[in-house]
């Protein structure tokens, strides 16, 4: 109904002559010149947030701006950190496809928050971020006050304390163990769970704690890298049977990485070792027996910037190496013609 209204709207504004909107703001943008542009499309970008990538990455990333074709986001959960860079070249395709040109490049994603902010949004974000930060320490402090020991955990504090000569000192351990044990029985009342490997309390939506968490991570992404190194031209089903926690997505950044790393070890001219054979495998996905010279050729002149290239070395023309055209019909027999 609301697509239906605008519609009508936009007929009637045509039949008076006149424009809406959605055609006037492009115009209006582009005549204050590219800067403006780029500082609004930002201005898009963190607006509509939550519609370029969703509200579950929304809530645990904000954006703080754009530098260089950088796109720095705010983000505490390493989890969901970790989950953003493996769906990386995802987000960036929504971001550029919003903005209907390519305005970043690659994410970075940090605890901190910017001091010198390049422009005056990007410090209301911080400020933003950094009231909703000590909102949310505030309340967690009161909650961990709030919480009560038994007598048992209040003993075991005062019996730490009673094994240092220093009287303060031993106040001082004493408070540090009664809030830590608070703060441990705050998570438990909150369904966190014992880590899978250290025992260490996580929440309830993870298997690991942080630092297990990253370590698994690292051991399935080297997983899946020698499976790709012993067979190159192994697609995600392949890999799945050997790992069967990896992802599409982390295959495919793994993928690239091993081009990319291969590719330096290559020379440009090279067409026949077996490293150049292995890059192609690896970057077509290509099992050997389906290897030809010319889909060698043609993989490598896509990699060639990525190569290594001697010096005085030129490219050969694109069309010596792809041909281009209509291509033409084998001519027929007279016999066959009459």
């Amino acid at each position: 109904m609301a697509q239906e209204k605008r519609n009508r709207q936009f007929k009637r504004f045509s039949d008076l002559g006149l424009e809406t909107v959605e055609t006037i703001l492009p115009r209006w943008v582009a005549s204050k010149g590219p800067r403006f542009a780029t500082n609004f499309l930002e201005y898009q970008l963190y607006s509509h947030w939550s519609d370029i990538v969703g509200d579950v990455l929304a809530r645990k990333l904000t954006p703080m701006g754009i530098r260089k074709k950088t796109l720095y986001l705010y983000g505490l959960d390493a989890t969901m950190n970790q989950e953003a860079m493996f769906r990386q070249q995802m987000i960036l395709q929504r971001i550029n496809a919003y903005a209907g040109k390519e305005i970043v490049r690659q994410l970075r994603i940090s605890a901190r928050l910017w001091q010198d902010p390049d422009t005056k949004d990007i410090g209301a974000v911080k400020q933003l971020l950094a009231r909703q930060k000590q909102r949310a320490q505030h309340d967690i402090g009161r909650a961990i006050r709030q919480t009560a020991l038994s007598g048992e955990e209040t003993q075991h504090a005062a019996q730490l304390a009673q094994k240092v000569d220093d009287h303060e000192l031993g106040q001082a351990i004493q408070r540090a163990f009664q809030h830590h044990l608070q703060y441990n029985k705050l998570k438990e009342q909150h369904d966190w769970h014992p880590c899978a490997v250290c025992g260490t309390l996580c929440p309830p939506e993870q298997t690991y704690c942080q630092r297990c968490s990253q370590a698994h991570a690292d051991k399935v992404h080297e997983a899946v890298a020698e499976v790709l190194r012993d067979v190159p031209w192994a697609r995600y089903p392949e890999v799945h049977r050997y790992v069967p926690e990896c992802t599409p997505a982390l295959v495919s950044i793994v993928r690239q990485g091993l081009v990319q790393q291969l590719a330096r070890e290559v020379d440009v001219r090279d067409h026949q070792s077996m490293k150049a054979r292995t890059l192609v495998m690896l970057y077509r996905c290509l099992p050997p027996e389906q290897l030809t010279e010319e889909k060698i050729e043609r993989a490598l002149y896509s990699l060639r910037f990525d190569m290594h290239i001697p010096e005085g070395y030129k490219f050969p023309k694109r069309y010596s190496v792809i041909s281009w055209g209509k291509k033409t019909k084998p001519p027929r027999h007279r016999d066959q013609a009459e």
